[in-house]
C-alpha cells in the first residue's frame, strides 16, 4: 500500500484589528497541522502601513540532521515574508504577528497562506 498525501493550500487573514503592541496568532487547526503538515511554503503579506515581527517556529532539515527552528521576522509595513521549500524550513506551529507600531492593524491587512508542497 502506498501513502499519498493531499496538497494543501489554506489562506488566513485577520477577522479583527491586532491592536498596536499586541500579537494575532495565525489560527491553523490542529487537525490540519496533523492531517496536511508539515508545511513547506509560508507567505505572509503586511498589507497595513504598520510594522510587525513574525515569529516562526518549526524544523530544519539538512543532509544528515534536524534541527529545531524558531526565528523572529521583521515584517515592514507593506511587505511580504516568503519561506520557500528550499529554505528547507518546516512550520510546525501557528506563526505569531507582533504589531510593534503605534497605530492599529485593520481587519484584513495581514494575509498568510500555508502550503505542503
Amino acid at each position: 500500500m502506498s501513502y499519498v498525501r493531499t496538497a494543501y493550500r489554506k489562506t488566513y487573514s485577520n477577522t479583527g484589528i491586532i491592536t498596536a503592541g499586541l500579537c494575532y496568532t495565525i489560527p491553523i487547526t490542529d487537525i490540519e497541522r496533523n492531517e496536511y503538515g508539515p508545511f513547506k511554503r509560508l507567505t505572509i503579506v503586511n498589507n497595513s502601513g504598520s510594522a510587525t515581527y513574525v515569529y516562526i517556529n518549526g524544523y530544519i532539515v539538512g543532509p544528515s540532521t534536524v534541527s529545531t527552528y524558531e526565528y523572529l521576522y521583521s515584517l515592514p509595513a507593506d511587505s511580504t515574508l516568503m519561506i520557500e521549500p528550499a529554505d528547507n524550513i518546516f512550520i510546525s506551529l501557528n506563526p505569531i504577528v507582533k504589531n510593534v507600531s503605534g497605530s492599529n492593524i485593520e481587519v484584513g491587512k495581514i494575509i498568510a497562506m500555508f502550503q505542503n508542497y
